[in-house]
């Protein structure tokens, strides 16, 4: 589809590949970065911005220290590429729907883990059921989908925490907390031994420090940080010290040591993955309802603690 805009000076032409570059960029601010996003050549993107500013017959950016810096008119249409973008979409998915089949773009917003300790065999399940349904996955953390929902940039969206989010949501899953180690351990050995530490949600690390410190009452000893619980768990399996993760993380065949955690009252300490979404743009497309609807049915077969 091809959006056109009549400015004074006459007829614009600028499609779909356009806006998204225009948006990108103003996202990234470097040149590099939204060719490799975008799958362009840097010297292909490059011409391609020019023949924008060309035919707006505005300069759009310029190179700063800091990288790309947008000039009014760059802003102005930075802006506009939103909105340009955002309507495209909806235009598709409207006639999408018009038909019995079910078809179109259903874009998710998740995080690494949950994409695939919880979300992979639904998806699998679900383009099984309808081939023509297509996704587009957008990687990140919880407090985001908050925004990425409100904006219409995602369907649907999975995350362990709620962050203050008030329109529909449905507790899929809740795993117990667990120490893992490559080598027998007691609890009472946790504080002087090295802690595997990694990124993750704001409010799973304070469950995570309120048991410990509850317990402890003072620091753990951290000997390494990493990224992801991926490469934590790979950093306990080489015996570099434990950690506190999410129980499905330990498969049976990795052969690490586990220990649940409890909290005082007894409770075991838990880490909760929640799908939300907004009740209109559900009610609205039928590949979001039937993906929706899936998953309930999927992990209404688990049972959750």
């Amino acid at each position: 589809m091809t959006l056109r805009i009549i400015l004074h000076r006459g007829e614009v032409v600028v499609d779909d590949r356009d806006w998204q570059v225009i948006y990108t960029l103003y996202q990234l601010k470097s040149i590099t970065q939204t060719g490799k996003t975008l799958h362009i050549s840097q010297p292909a993107l490059t011409v391609r911005i020019r023949q924008i500013e060309e035919e707006f017959q505005a300069q759009l950016i310029s190179r700063g220290i800091k990288g790309v810096v947008f000039t009014p008119a760059g802003e102005y249409l930075a802006e506009q590429s939103a909105q340009m973008l955002k309507k495209n979409r909806m235009i598709k998915e409207t006639v999408s729907q018009l038909g019995d089949e079910v078809r179109g773009e259903l874009r998710l917003g998740v995080g690494s883990f949950t994409l695939k300790y919880k979300l992979a065999k639904p998806i699998a399940l679900f383009r099984e059921k309808y081939p023509n349904v297509t996704f587009d996955i957008v990687n990140t953390r919880s407090y985001a989908l908050n925004s990425l929902l409100h904006n219409q940039e995602i369907h649907l969206g999975f995350g362990c925490t709620l962050y203050g989010w008030q329109n529909e949501k449905y507790l899929l899953d809740i795993d117990p907390l667990v120490v893992i180690s490559k080598e027998p351990i007691e609890f009472s050995e946790l504080p002087r031994l090295p802690y595997v530490d990694y990124e993750t949600d704001y409010t799973f690390l304070e469950s995570i420090n309120t048991w410990w410190y509850n317990t402890y009452k003072k620091p753990p000893k951290i000997g390494i940080r990493v990224a992801g619980l991926d490469n934590c768990k790979e950093m306990v399996l080489n015996g570099i010290g434990f950690s506190i993760v999410p129980k499905p993380l330990v498969r049976e065949h990795d052969g690490l040591c586990q220990m649940p955690i409890f909290q005082e009252n007894g409770d075991a300490v838990t880490r909760e993955y929640w799908m939300l979404f907004q009740k209109e743009t559900e009610d609205q497309l039928k590949h979001v309802k039937l993906f929706a609807e899936l998953n309930i049915a999927f992990f209404k077969e688990k049972p959750i603690l």
